[in-house]
């Protein structure tokens, strides 16, 4: 498909996923004749509500946009919560490219792999992983990018960009939500994980710092068999999170103070922390400790960053609506626009909410939904790493 081509459908279906907002600017008539010309094929997404159409247009416009739509569901801050359960819905399993033409960009593994599982143990959207057996007997999980995975999704991206860039200027909405910057960060984080040794490299760290942290296990990269399309590493044999229900209580006890403290020392001792940390990349060993698997999205959190995060959960503790706007002022959070006085009394309210409840009774899921739901009222962007670092302590 060329660049053209590509746009024009891009656009088709962004066109009908801002339909109600363009017709906030635009005559309807102008808005429908439009449609009709130039997107009739793109029509059938008027079925759907506007949370699903988003996530259908996620899903059928392929892998670069299927990764942003993962993505986007964590921005809580930009995005209804409607939109965001939508987006949640979104998997990044595709069908798997045939082992012969994933192995064409990797033709010097065949020399050292004696077993190579012909079915994949994962298939997203950029890679797709095996199971095999080196001729030393090792068992390793092999990660390979799919067949033009980096050309697609630049193009891709390139296209969002100067999409974005467009309907800024027509749409209020995506300027008052610096649409264009998350896009940025966005793209910063898709073309990331096309370089597989910059996984290798933060699996490196966090397996330095596993010495330090005895219940965790972070795999072995194998290096001399690495490259930027390839990733090999030490397979790891365990039970999912998902998979433990038959675990006596206090070992679940001991096992949830271990990944919360295991998770807490990631984020305040090396700035850095695993940022999809979904039951099917954490694993528990036969030995107790518990593995972490796919780095692909890692946060880190540059000094002035985790310095409001700190700022910012100190007033969430002392109930300082201050001290949280400081913090939020820090990372650029808060333009000159935004009523102070009015977002200091609206985040006393929402912790007069949660202040005085017993821990227990306290959904942090529900919490962090509700948190990010005034920043978007007011019309605060938050930071990617401090959105998926606040997503995943939830």
């Amino acid at each position: 498909m060329s660049f053209l081509q590509r746009f024009w459908q891009i656009i088709g279906y962004l066109y009908f996923c801002t339909y109600e907002h363009l017709a906030n600017y635009v005559p309807k008539f102008v808005i429908k004749t439009i449609g009709f010309l130039f997107f009739y094929p793109y029509r059938f997404l008027l079925n759907y509500s506007p949370p699903e159409r988003l996530r259908i247009a996620f899903e059928r416009l392929g892998p670069a946009y299927l990764k942003v739509g993962q993505l986007l569901s964590t921005r809580v801050d930009i995005l209804p919560a409607e939109y965001i359960k939508e987006l949640e819905k979104l998997q990044d399993r595709v069908p798997p490219e045939p082992l012969e033409e994933i192995l064409e960009s990797c033709q010097y593994l065949k020399e050292q792999i004696a077993e190579f599982e012909r079915t994949p143990i994962g298939s997203g959207s950029i890679a797709q992983v095996h199971r095999a057996r080196l001729r030393d007997g090792r068992e390793v999980a092999v990660k390979i990018l799919r067949p033009n995975a980096e050309e697609v999704v630049k193009q891709d991206i390139k296209i969002l960009r100067k999409t974005v860039k467009f309907l800024s200027k027509c749409i209020p909405f995506f300027r008052e939500f610096r649409i264009p910057r998350i896009v940025e960060e966005l793209e910063k984080i898709l073309i990331g994980e096309l370089d597989l040794t910059t996984e290798a490299a933060y699996m490196e760290l966090f397996r330095k710092f596993s010495n330090k942290e005895p219940s965790l296990y972070v795999p072995e990269v194998i290096w001399e068999l690495s490259k930027n399309n390839v990733l090999v590493i030490e397979f790891i044999n365990g039970k999912k999170l998902n998979e433990i229900d038959d675990l006596p209580e206090e070992r679940r006890k001991k096992l949830a103070r271990d990944f919360v403290r295991i998770v807490s020392r990631t984020i305040f001792e090396l700035g850095v922390f695993h940022g999809d940390l979904h039951p099917g990349n954490v694993f528990l060993l036969e030995n107790g400790k518990i593995a972490f698997i796919d780095f692909g999205i890692v946060g880190r959190l540059s000094p002035d960053t985790l310095s409001a995060f700190f700022a910012f959960s100190i007033g969430v503790m002392n109930k300082d609506p201050d001290l949280i706007v400081n913090a939020l002022r820090k990372i650029g959070a808060i333009t000159k626009d935004i009523n102070v006085s009015l977002l200091k009394r609206e985040i006393l309210i929402f912790l007069d909410k949660y202040y005085n409840r017993p821990l227990s009774q306290i959904d942090a899921e529900k919490l962090f939904y509700e948190e990010l739901s005034v920043a978007r009222k007011f019309k605060i962007i938050l930071p990617e790493e401090l959105v998926i670092l606040m997503k995943t302590i939830a």
